[in-house]
C-alpha cells in the first residue's frame, strides 16, 4: 500500500503538467542537402521540462531515416506567445542498408501558439556523430 502512495505522490503532480502535442513538417539536412517528411511528439513534464520524440524520412536515397529522443529545458520566454527551450538528446540515423549511426543532439526547440489547438515549432539543431552535420525540422503541433 505504501508503494501506492508513494507512486501516486510522484504521478499526480506530472500528470498536472503533462500535456501532449502530435506534429507534422518537414526537415531540412544540410551535409547531403536533403529534405525529410518529420512526424514529432511532444510531452511536457511539468513547466520547466518536455521530452520529444521525431521521426524523419528523407526523400532522396542518401539517407533513409532517422530518429531522436531530445529532453528540453525552458529557458525563457520571449513574451507570453515565443517559447525557446535548450534541448540535447539522441539521434539514430539509417543511411544505407548497412549504415547505422548514432549520435548526440544539441540545439534550441521553439514554438509558438497560433490558436488554442495549433502550435507552429522550429527547431535549430546540430547532430553530432560519425555524420556530423545541421538539420532544421519546422512544423506544427496539432
Amino acid at each position: 500500500m505504501k508503494q501506492i502512495i508513494v507512486l501516486f505522490v510522484f504521478l499526480v503532480p506530472c500528470t498536472m503538467f503533462a500535456q501532449f502535442k502530435l506534429g507534422a513538417g518537414l526537415q531540412y539536412l544540410e551535409r547531403t542537402n536533403q529534405i525529410g517528411v518529420h512526424a514529432k511528439t511532444a510531452i511536457g513534464i511539468n513547466d520547466k521540462i518536455m521530452l520529444n520524440a521525431s521521426g524523419n524520412y528523407y526523400l532522396s536515397k542518401a539517407f533513409r531515416y532517422d530518429v531522436n529522443a531530445d529532453v528540453n529545458w525552458r529557458l525563457f520566454d520571449v513574451n507570453e506567445t515565443v517559447f525557446f527551450y535548450p534541448l540535447a538528446g539522441l539521434n539514430f540515423l539509417k543511411a544505407t542498408d548497412s549504415d547505422i549511426d548514432i549520435g548526440i543532439n544539441l540545439g534550441i526547440f521553439s514554438y509558438f501558439p497560433l490558436s488554442d489547438r495549433l502550435d507552429m515549432y522550429l527547431e535549430p539543431k546540430l547532430i553530432l556523430g560519425s555524420i556530423n552535420s545541421f538539420a532544421m525540422s519546422a512544423g506544427v503541433f496539432f
